[in-house]
């Protein structure tokens, strides 16, 4: 039992204890508030089976490394989908992949947005290596999504970005390049 100073959601954290019940392959799960008068209680059940959670399906027929660190990239998330499977909240994946680029305060940087020669502005990229980035997300529709990724490379110059789009038990390996 992981107590949990502030309960939301009807008065349940429903999504830490689902997070937790997949990554330990737990089916079951009973959550209790003992805030109120009287403690109350809810069972949450994992969808999705184990099974199911480490079979994905694998979309990477475009997919190219444009260095080295891409590949490392790439066997850093196949690691940790083998590890946690699939189904799980996408920022846990990005989370995990920027801490094996070095940490947050060696990956993730601000980046100019310039446009015909002017700043707009500046936004946050996890670079993996020298004028490269990646971007994880959880698209239902990755294919509808790439022509943004491509203006967001174009307007930080970025030479490539290492897109994953991990949607339920679908991972899409995409260069933006």
């Amino acid at each position: 039992m992981k107590p949990v100073n502030r309960i939301i959601h009807h008065g349940m954290n429903n999504h830490p204890v689902s997070r937790e019940a997949m990554m330990t392959g737990v089916n079951h799960v009973k959550l209790l508030n003992f805030r109120p008068a009287k403690v109350r209680g809810q069972m949450r059940y994992n969808a999705v089976p184990r099974d199911a959670r480490r079979s994905p399906l694998w979309h990477a027929d475009t997919w190219s490394a444009v260095t080295p660190r891409c590949l490392e990239l790439r066997q850093h998330l196949t690691n940790l989908v083998a590890d946690w499977g699939t189904h799980l909240d996408v920022r846990l994946y990005q989370e995990a992949l920027v801490f094996g680029c070095g940490g947050e305060a060696a990956c993730t940087q601000r980046v100019p947005i310039i446009h015909d020669g002017l700043e707009l502005g500046s936004h946050a990229l996890n670079s993996h290596a020298e004028s490269l980035a990646f971007v994880v997300t959880a698209f239902s529709e990755p294919s509808r999504q790439k022509c943004h990724l491509q203006r967001l490379r174009e307007l930080t110059g970025r030479r490539a970005i290492q897109w994953m789009n991990i949607n339920n038990h679908d991972i899409h390996l995409v260069p933006v390049v």
